[in-house]
């Protein structure tokens, strides 16, 4: 599925002030469409020999950010040289202007910013595993302190569980590295879950009877080499199950620079966001069992780009409404119950598998293989807590897992798995559900609030981010939490407003 960006161009720069217009030649001042709609910003570039911001300095122009409906602007320039985040410079995406009286190349027009020590391989702080790992997660994460406006940390909390290396060939290299930048390496994955909170100040967002429920979503990140700097950084994309709204986003993968950095539609300057990357070899690496693979990753993906693709149409009636039942906490962790569901499937239905995993009970991978089974059961008392699956839920199960078997029988076989002619389902699903017209609609369902409840560790996206992380920490995985607090300039109307795991919005 195609992946939502910001810009054709990047560059790395900080920020070294914003310019007045009256100090911009004559020529620059009469080439604006309109007064207001932008400003001019001067920027030093990272130079790759020295390390340091003394390359080239250049002129940039970042757009004003249009007021919300609640009149609060999505970010803002004021003060934003003195953030302690410009220290380590910022990534801006964008593209170059056209300039109306020349009619060529200009300046380069910036459309998203991002802060690179956010995205650097460096803890700004290490919290050891244990009772102080679990707390750091359901409370001081979101405390006070952790919560100052302007700020952004990076968190290392440490695992307590056991050592998956196998040491046995090149394809089995399982790493479960030490701390900080030996934790990672160059084509690591990790499982992201997404938190962001409220707004409130001067300009406080409206809430419902005063409770913050904020917005979950899963997203994968990888570890790549930054061409600018040749150093490791993380690289986010996030999976975002997103109903229709007024915001312009869009139920789709979208990258850490678009959803959250975008100067018209991210979150970063308004809202306080934890990004928890979860570092577990048992979820974030594939299983080959003699030529058969088994990806937790890529199966988890393929569930939540079903999901995006039901919410960007409204399973067939045009639009995408949050209910109790029908929400981003709700359907992502649905698709979450589905992958585990069809991976259960995959391995009882393939007799190839259990005679692997019976034939070699001390290999390295059947040892993380039961890790992913403790893991799965974990996470299946946690997504059912009343132990009765919903029946909304067991429909698009049924017609998910019918789909990924074909899919793996054809592959296995050599066959197109969508059909001879590329596009028939074999399947047997019923399609209608998704167009809102099969057994899936309304007057064959219960009531949205049973269907809520029946799920309801899952109602809440504060309590679902706190218990899912926690539950992975408990069986083995380390946490590498980032936490920004509406970063960049300074807004004096706002304020960071935490999520509660109350009941409200």
């Amino acid at each position: 599925m195609p992946t939502q960006i910001s810009g054709h161009w990047y560059g790395l720069v900080q920020i070294r002030g914003v310019i007045p217009p009256h100090w911009m030649p004559q020529k620059t001042q009469e080439s604006q469409a309109s007064e207001g709609l932008f400003q001019w910003v001067k920027v030093q570039h990272f130079n790759p020999r020295s390390r340091q911001f003394d390359g080239p300095k250049a002129v940039v122009r970042i757009p004003n950010s249009l007021p919300d409906r609640n009149g609060i602007p999505r970010f803002v320039l004021e003060g934003i040289e003195q953030s302690p985040l410009n220290e380590a410079g910022w990534y801006i995406y964008g593209g170059f202007a056209i300039d109306p009286v020349s009619t060529s190349p200009s300046s380069f027009a910036v459309q998203a910013l991002e802060p690179r020590s956010l995205m650097q391989v460096q803890p700004t702080m290490t919290v050891a595993s244990g009772a102080e790992a679990r707390a750091y997660i359901t409370r001081e994460n979101w405390s006070p302190a952790k919560t100052q406006k302007g700020t952004a940390a990076s968190v290392w909390v440490q695992s307590s569980h056991a050592d998956y290396s196998d040491h046995s060939g090149p394809q089995e290299q399982d790493k479960w590295k030490d701390e900080g930048q030996d934790e990672w390496e160059e084509g690591d994955r990790a499982l992201v879950v997404h938190l962001y909170g409220g707004i409130g100040g001067d300009k406080a967002e409206p809430t419902l009877f005063g409770v913050t429920t904020g917005h979950f979503s899963y997203g994968v990140a990888n570890v790549i080499t930054d061409p600018l700097t040749q150093e490791l950084r993380f690289s986010i994309e996030y999976q975002q199950i997103y109903a229709h709204n007024s915001d312009g986003i869009v139920a789709s993968p979208v990258q850490w620079s678009e959803y959250m950095g975008n100067l018209q539609r991210g979150w970063q300057g308004t809202r306080p966001v934890s990004d928890v990357l979860i570092d577990f070899p048992p979820v974030t690496q594939d299983y080959n069992f003699d030529g058969i693979v088994v990806s937790p990753m890529d199966t988890f993906v393929e569930q939540l780009n079903r999901m995006m693709a039901r919410y960007r149409i409204g399973d067939g009636t045009g639009a995408s409404i949050v209910t109790p039942s029908t929400s981003c906490v709700q359907d992502s962790n649905q698709a979450l119950y589905i992958t585990i569901k069809a991976i259960e499937k995959q391995v009882r239905q393939t007799p190839a598998i259990k005679t692997w995993l019976a034939t070699h009970p001390d290999h390295p991978q059947t040892q993380r293989f039961r890790s992913l089974i403790d893991l799965g059961r974990a996470l299946e008392r946690q997504l059912v807590p009343l132990g009765m699956i919903r029946a909304d839920w067991q429909q698009t199960i049924d017609m998910s897992i019918s789909d990924t078997m074909t899919d793996a029988t054809d592959a296995m076989a050599g066959q197109n798995p969508n059909g001879t002619d590329g596009s028939m389902d074999k399947s047997g699903g019923d399609r209608s559900v998704l167009a809102g017209i099969g057994s899936n609609h309304p007057a064959t369902q219960p009531h949205p609030m049973w269907l809520a409840l029946s799920t309801w560790r899952t109602l809440l996206p504060r309590r679902s981010h706190d218990e899912i992380t926690t539950i992975f920490l408990e069986h083995g995985a380390s946490l590498w939490v980032l936490r920004t607090n509406q970063v960049g300039g300074i807004n004096p109307d706002i304020t960071p407003r935490v999520p509660n795991t109350l009941l409200g919005q």
